[in-house]
């Protein structure tokens, strides 16, 4: 008898047995808050599923490609939340830079039951920049014609540039301009201006010394007015 080789071939076909389907229904999560956003520290909530699935990670990254699993593949500039299996709520524990990020759970069955691990969609959220809070002083030498300011700002962004400029109302009589990078977010970060000449001829005049932060699009800035000696 002569054998068809697609007959052969149907046979094994009927013997592949598909795989179940996920009987699991992921936990319901509420993206973070408005308040937790704009204080940098997203804050998620959740409640478990309705047969116990319960979350146990939250990966956070500016990139939002997944691996094989649908978990994200990278956490570049966020952080990953581990393990959440006994609460309902997780925050980073260091603040976020300014941008826009995104995020899924991983989540899992009810304790008890047979081991089975899913992932949530990919969503997204965003911490907007801002620069605030700047205070400072500053110094004049009586022995150099030169002027020291210094102070410091928040924001939440890496990187700022800062410029100090004084003036004899519109005249600019010296200037300097800092960059700074891999500031601390969301906190305190000092800038000096050190190198501002007066020459000796304003010497009793009023003069202004005017400093301006851009950091992240946003701008703060303040005039200070003295006599200089």
């Amino acid at each position: 008898m002569r054998v068809r080789p697609f007959t052969v071939v149907a046979l094994v076909a009927s013997l592949v047995v598909p795989a179940a389907a996920s009987a699991m229904t992921a936990p319901v999560i509420a993206p973070p808050t408005p308040d937790s956003l704009a204080a940098s520290q997203p804050v998620f909530t959740w409640v478990l599923g309705p047969a116990g699935e319960y979350v146990s990670s939250i990966s956070i990254s500016t990139d939002a490609t997944v691996d094989a699993n649908g978990g994200l593949a990278t956490t570049t500039n966020g952080t990953f939340l581990y393990p959440l299996q006994s609460v309902l709520t997780a925050t980073p524990t260091r603040k976020l830079a300014a941008g826009t990020y995104f995020w899924n759970a991983g989540f899992n069955a009810a304790e008890g039951q047979p081991y089975e691990r899913g992932y949530t969609p990919v969503q997204s959220f965003r911490i907007n920049p801002y620069v605030k809070g700047l205070v400072g002083t500053f110094t004049q030498y009586n022995y150099i014609p030169a002027l020291l300011a210094s102070g410091s700002f928040v924001s939440n962004t890496k990187t700022a540039v800062v410029t100090c400029t004084v003036r004899k109302g519109a005249v600019r009589i010296s200037s300097q301009k800092k960059v700074l990078t891999y500031m601390t977010i969301a906190a305190r970060n000092n800038f000096y201006c050190s190198d501002l000449t007066v020459p000796e001829r304003y010497d009793g005049q009023k003069l202004n010394l005017f400093v301006k932060v851009v950091s992240g699009g946003k701008v703060v800035s303040t005039v200070k007015f003295f006599r200089a000696i």
